[in-house]
């Protein structure tokens, strides 16, 4: 098969539309019902490959198909006009004729048949030719079934003379089947020509509706052309006015620049006030933090004082001891004083009897004894009394230390105030200078507003403009609906020819 063979039958193959038109299994299987044509139509088609056993049978099926249209000047003027050369077209009837008894009557089987529409539409060859070859081909093999059905009929008669009856009437009745199917085939042709003429006198309506609606498009274009014009005249106008914005805008860059760099300028300040606030806020958590030591010696003291206090509270009671052991002794030597009164009395009235006085210096005696106690007891209060002393004045003196402990302690948070009032005026400094630049910030953004103004000013008569230019897009949208709905009118029209 040479290249040109090959790129022939290549695009008979990508003509095989048995979607395109329908053929699925369901429509296959309905058209069969319709027909009749069931499994035993079905097996004797399958064997009929017995007359295209040979070569020969083939290539007489394929001569008497192809020699009519060869014979015939209409359809002899059509092939020639075509690209294909008769081996080709020869062989694709060839080839149908070689599937024509496979014996699966499927989808894939139609399939294939679709490749003799495709030479239809390829030829461009009017359709009651084809179906007058199949008139042709149906006569051949009623003729070729009828001839081995005599022959048949001969072999199973003895009398020639019946044999020779058989074959004549045989030969009878397929010319009355010759006459009917080249007749139908006939009615047929004609049917498919009305039809066909039927539909094109439709399309030739849509062509006219088609034509029409191509007027109305065009003159939309032309429509739309001169609105495009005047959009692109408003569109240069805009540009000068863009122009106009975009050297404000420049402007507008520079005094932003200033203002950028009065910005920098309040930053740094701020940054400087940043770290002088740091320090300060440092500086004050160090000065809290020695008022809390001062508050904790404070505290200090406040429990030294209560210690003190509470020894104080003791040495007064000891002094009230000593107050009641002083009353003790006064009370014995009234006693002593009253004893030796007595005693005096006695010695008086005793001249000389001293058992008196014996009872006398036993009770002084024993007044003595009393007298000694408590005076040791004094001695031993007045220790106590000592030791309480001496634990007092320890208590004073730590009281004492953490005083000066505290009173340093305040002068360190004394020397911290002053350095916080010191980072302090730093800050307000710094301040100072943030209010500088805010200020110089102030009068750039004044200069801002302006440039603001000018730009906004350009900005409405820019919007006037593309006011109207919105109203010029909306005759355009007016118009692009009509060219859509002419559009979609001529895709209906070509779905309607395509169908």
């Amino acid at each position: 098969m040479t290249t040109d063979e090959r790129a022939f039958r290549h695009r008979i193959e990508q003509g095989e539309w048995v979607d395109g038109i329908g053929l699925n299994d369901a429509e296959i299987a309905w058209r069969k019902e319709f027909l009749g044509f069931e499994a035993e139509d079905a097996r004797r088609a399958a064997a009929l490959d017995r007359l295209l056993e040979e070569e020969a049978d083939l290539t007489a099926a394929t001569d008497l198909f192809m020699d009519p249209i060869l014979e015939h000047g209409r359809t002899r003027a059509v092939v020639d006009r075509g690209t294909r050369s008769n081996e080709q077209l020869r062989g694709v009837v060839h080839a149908y004729y070689e599937t024509f008894t496979a014996g699966s009557y499927d989808r894939d089987y139609f399939a294939k048949r679709t490749r003799i529409g495709r030479i239809h539409d390829m030829l461009d060859m009017p359709i009651h030719y084809f179906i007058g070859m199949y008139a042709n081909i149906h006569v051949h093999f009623l003729d070729a079934l009828l001839a081995e059905r005599a022959a048949a009929i001969e072999e199973r008669l003895d009398d020639p003379e019946a044999a020779a009856v058989v074959r004549e009437e045989l030969g009878e009745a397929g010319a009355d089947a010759a006459a009917f199917l080249r007749l139908t085939n006939l009615d047929l042709q004609v049917i498919c020509n009305t039809y066909l003429h039927s539909r094109e006198g439709g399309l030739r309506e849509e062509i006219d509706r088609s034509r029409e609606l191509r007027e109305s498009v065009e003159k939309l274009i032309e429509e739309l052309d001169e609105t495009s014009a005047a959009v692109e005249s408003r569109s240069e106008e805009i540009a000068v006015l863009t122009d106009e914005q975009a050297e404000n805008t420049g402007q507008i860059a520079s005094e932003v620049a200033t203002l950028s760099a009065s910005i920098e300028e309040v930053a740094a300040s701020a940054e400087e006030v940043n770290r002088n606030s740091t320090r300060a806020s440092e500086r004050a958590a160090a000065g809290q933090d020695a008022a809390g030591d001062v508050i904790e010696r404070m505290d200090r003291i406040d429990e030294a004082t209560a210690a003190v206090a509470e020894d104080v509270d003791g040495l007064v009671e000891r002094i009230d001891d000593i107050d009641d052991i002083t009353d003790a002794i006064s009370s014995i030597a009234e006693q002593t004083n009253i004893l030796a009164l007595n005693a005096s009395i006695e010695a008086a009235r005793a001249e000389g009897n001293g058992d008196s006085f014996a009872v006398v210096a036993r009770e002084v005696k024993s007044l003595a004894g009393d007298a000694r106690e408590r005076a040791r007891d004094i001695e031993r209060r007045i220790e106590a009394i000592q030791a309480d002393t001496a634990r007092t004045a320890g208590s004073l003196e730590t009281a004492t230390g953490h005083v000066e402990e505290s009173i340093d302690g305040i002068e360190e948070s004394l020397a911290l105030l002053d350095d916080i009032a010191e980072a302090t005026a730093d800050t307000s400094h710094g301040i100072e200078e943030v209010a500088t630049a805010t200020e110089e910030q102030a009068t750039s953004t004044e200069e801002i507003a302006s440039m603001i103004d000018e730009t906004t000013d350009l900005s409405t008569e820019v919007s006037e403009k593309a006011d109207r230019i919105a109203s010029t897009n909306d005759q355009q949208r007016e118009r692009i609906e009509g060219i859509t709905a002419a559009v979609e009118a001529l895709r209906d029209a070509e779905g309607r020819n395509d169908g």
